[in-house]
Formats: structure tokens, C-alpha cells, sequence
């Protein structure tokens, strides 16, 4: 299975727009017991995931997703997870919207602006000229990110 993101700056309203249906996270994550499903043992997970997430119906699906938010403005960048070191912003941004579809629970994340300096180390000059924090605070502008598998 592959991995694949899609790297944001944008505003809110817009990836909202595309992501209809998707459902806000917890506010703060959770520790929750599920079952292991190649053991079948209880496990232990903390999740931003709300209860009965996983029978969200309505979600705009992946594929419709990707394909609108890859035209947003002003910068989308399609990438391949294998062809960057997995950095900070990756693992840890925060859930800003869950969907589900028939491949399962999607989280779209939000990056912290202030890691914007390590973002532009793995896309360099494709970020430019929103390469600032500043810019991006003073035109209501966030990074955002969404990680898929195929």
C-alpha cells in the first residue's frame, strides 16, 4: 500500500467546503480500549476520534475530496509519503476534520503555523512566496494536511 498527501495553504472555508460531511475532532484526545483486530486482544489507543465515528454516513469521499482541495488556492501540492522524511508536522499536527468512507476513517490535520520552517525544509521554493508566517496570519491563511493510502 502506498501513501500519499496532499499539502495545503489555504483558508478554512475552503477545505470545509470540500470536505462536506466530515465532523470536527475532540478538542483534546482521548484514551479509548479497542479491540486489536489481528489479535483480538483489547488495546489501549488514544484517539481525537468522537464515538460513532465509524458509522458517519454523508462524508464526501476521498476521491472527491482530493480533487476539489487540489485546485485550492494558493498553494496545493500532491506528494508521495516515501519521498520525504517523515517530519514533525506529519506525525504530529492535530485532526481539524474526520471523514469516513468505504476506505475507512480519513483525518484531514491541521499544521501549526509556527511550523511552518520545518514544512519549508521539505518543500522548499514550492512554498514560495508563502513561506512567511506572517503572510499566512495576515491573510487568514493555514496549513493544512491531508495523508491517504491506496
Amino acid at each position: 500500500m502506498s501513501q500519499f498527501g496532499l499539502l495545503l495553504i489555504t483558508d478554512a472555508e475552503t477545505v470545509e467546503s470540500a470536505c462536506r460531511g466530515w465532523r470536527r475532532p475532540l478538542a483534546e484526545p482521548v484514551k479509548k480500549t479497542i479491540t486489536n483486530p489481528f489479535t483480538g486482544e483489547p488495546t489501549e489507543v488514544t484517539t481525537y476520534f468522537p464515538e460513532g465515528i465509524d458509522e458517519l454516513t454523508g462524508c464526501a469521499p476521498l476521491d472527491e475530496v482530493t480533487e476539489t482541495l487540489r485546485a485550492a488556492k494558493p498553494i496545493a501540492i500532491d506528494f508521495q509519503l516515501h519521498s520525504l522524511r517523515r517530519g514533525d508536522f506529519i506525525e504530529n499536527a492535530k485532526p481539524f476534520l474526520i471523514g469516513n468512507d468505504e476506505l475507512g476513517t480519513i483525518t484531514l490535520k491541521r499544521v501549526p503555523i509556527e511550523w511552518l520552517p520545518d514544512v519549508a525544509q521539505h518543500f522548499g521554493d514550492q512554498l514560495a512566496p508563502y513561506d512567511d508566517p506572517a503572510r499566512l496570519e495576515d491573510e487568514g491563511l493555514a496549513i493544512f494536511l491531508l495523508v491517504y493510502s491506496f
